[in-house]
C-alpha cells in the first residue's frame, strides 16, 4: 500500500484496485471462471459511498454517485417544477402538415449506419 508523503495516509490508486479485484484471474483456469469472478472483477457487489464522503466519483466503485450531478436529480421535485413546462399543444403540428425529417443533413449519418446493419447478417 502506498502512503503519502505528506499525510500518512494510504493513497488508493486506480492501478492498485485493478489488480485486487482481478487477482483470482492469475490462479483461476478460464474454464473455472464463475459470476463471482466477474462480480468481483468489475466491483458489482461493493456498496455505493455514503453521501458527501467522497469529493468526486470513485473510479473504484463504480456505484459511487459523488461528484457527477447527483444534487441536482436527488432532491425533492416541486410541483411547480411540472407547471413550468411548456404548453403540449403549441408544438403539435397542424393538420395534412409535413411529417418527414426536418434535419436532412443528418441524413448521410443514418444512411451510413443502415448500411452497417445491412452488411451485418445478424441484422438483414
Amino acid at each position: 500500500m502506498l502512503i503519502h508523503k505528506n499525510k500518512n495516509m494510504p493513497i488508493k490508486r486506480k492501478d492498485h484496485l485493478d489488480k485486487a479485484a482481478w487477482a483470482w484471474a492469475e490462479t483461476v483456469d478460464h474454464a473455472d471462471i464463475t459470476n463471482v469472478h466477474i462480480e468481483t472483477a468489475y466491483r458489482i457487489k461493493l456498496k455505493p459511498c455514503k453521501a458527501g464522503s467522497c469529493r468526486r466519483n470513485c473510479r473504484g466503485n463504480p456505484h459511487c454517485l459523488s461528484g457527477i450531478g447527483e444534487r441536482s436529480w436527488l432532491g425533492d421535485i416541486s410541483d411547480e417544477t411540472w407547471h413550468r413546462g411548456e404548453d403540449p399543444e403549441a408544438e403539435r403540428r397542424r393538420g395534412n402538415s409535413f411529417v418527414g425529417l426536418r434535419n436532412l443533413g443528418a441524413t448521410c449519418y443514418v444512411n451510413s449506419l443502415l448500411q452497417l446493419w445491412f452488411h451485418n447478417l445478424a441484422f438483414r
